[in-house]
């Protein structure tokens, strides 16, 4: 898994590196624009408690914005991960869902086109779910509002479409553990 997020990382600075020629001179940031993501990233939870137990790995994401007139999207975003073990015939899982609503600003400095960096915060719903048993035996579930902190860009390859990397660190509380944690990940962002 960790080989596959490094091939994947040195994918993206070896598009970025590439001559600004492969760049697309669309302005995905121009007021107006709707934007939606998909994103998959590296999960580390904050709880020292949960990483020793489930440990980090993969998760979800899905999202979109719409791009105001001053260098700024709203939008929002559904964040999941799911991690589980067995022990002694028993199965013990974790599910970690989020809504949210993000603020980003792009950074000052370029014209928007090719390479985008931004930086954003938000706040939602932070939802945790846990799990015994090989037929769900016990589960208990609890909701909790919490906020995250984001940075990241966006690079052009094609005229609508963008790759994405980003890091972002949650901080919520649920279940008497911190559900939140630090996620590093990319994607695909289409705008329109």
């Amino acid at each position: 898994m960790k080989k596959m997020i490094m091939f994947s990382l040195v994918m993206v600075m070896v598009i970025i590196s590439c001559d600004k020629a492969i760049a697309y001179d669309e302005d995905k940031w121009s007021a107006g624009k709707y934007l939606v993501i998909g994103k998959m990233g590296y999960f580390m939870p904050a709880d020292k408690s949960v990483k020793d137990v489930y440990g980090s790995g993969i998760g979800f994401s899905i999202g979109g914005g719409y791009v105001t007139d001053i260098d700024i999207s709203i939008g929002g975003v559904l964040d999941y991960w799911k991690k589980s073990y067995t022990k002694n015939s028993v199965t013990y899982g974790l599910e970690i869902m989020s809504i949210s609503s993000n603020i980003l600003a792009i950074l000052p400095g370029h014209n928007k086109k090719g390479f985008v960096p931004y930086i954003g915060a938000g706040i939602g719903g932070y939802s945790a779910k846990m799990e015994t048993g090989s037929m769900i035996e016990k589960e208990s579930s609890d909701l909790a509002l919490g906020f995250h902190i984001l940075g990241g860009f966006d690079y052009s390859v094609l005229p609508k479409l963008s790759l994405n990397a980003e890091a972002k660190y949650a901080s919520a509380k649920t279940l008497d553990m911190k559900v939140g944690g630090l996620t590093i990940g990319g994607g695909l962002l289409y705008s329109f």
